[in-house]
């Protein structure tokens, strides 16, 4: 099999992509049209580029399926200084996300998660690039989680965003969800990285 290389990915994906589409282009230039080698390479991309996506709600189950691959590497989704902000939190962490109140009564909700609840108060009542919930009513969830169950820290924002992929090992929670996360795994199927 011949693979792409990190700088290629780059390369197009800079040219071509935009913040609707960003994730699912990485997501089939590195896990199905083409291959990128290695998941260490799939973490820092997926690390770098996620912050920039928008409508993430429609890709939901690419978003999982993305952060699947990348949590065999998640030293490789962050920053120098995401590792060590990551590493100086404490034990037990409160998160908060704005989402709509449908999501909110699913054992399971999306991966992007904040440090600071007036971020999650944006997301849910200002925020107007999630085209797939626009017209939903929001609310704003607080938990609180052991680090341990963080995956990464992005800090570029300045929205201190935790991704967070919940304690429901399969995320199925209704057979919308079911039917997108079969759809991710269909299409993103990389055995390789599975069997790390």
């Amino acid at each position: 099999m011949e693979y792409i290389t990190k700088e290629e990915v780059e390369e197009y994906m800079d040219l071509h992509s935009n913040s609707y589409n960003r994730l699912e282009m990485l997501m089939e230039m590195c896990c199905c049209d083409t291959f990128i080698k290695d998941v260490e390479d799939f973490a820092e991309l997926l690390g770098y580029y996620y912050s920039s996506c928008d409508n993430l709600y429609y890709y939901r189950g690419v978003v999982r399926k993305a952060f699947t691959y990348a949590s065999l590497r998640k030293e490789r989704l962050m920053t120098t200084e995401e590792l060590e902000f990551l590493k100086n939190l404490p034990d037990k962490v409160t998160i908060y996300r704005g989402m709509t109140v449908e999501e909110s009564t699913k054992e399971h909700q999306g991966v992007s998660w904040t440090l600071d609840k007036k971020v999650a108060e944006f997301f849910a009542y200002q925020y107007i690039r999630n085209q797939s919930t626009a017209k939903k009513p929001k609310t704003v969830v607080e938990k609180v989680i052991d680090k341990s169950e963080i995956i990464a820290v992005f800090l570029g924002r300045e929205e201190q965003e935790i991704i967070y992929m919940g304690t429901n090992p399969d995320g199925k929670d209704s057979d919308e969800d079911w039917e997108l996360e079969e759809d991710a795994e269909a299409m993103f199927y990389r055995e390789d990285w599975e069997l790390l």
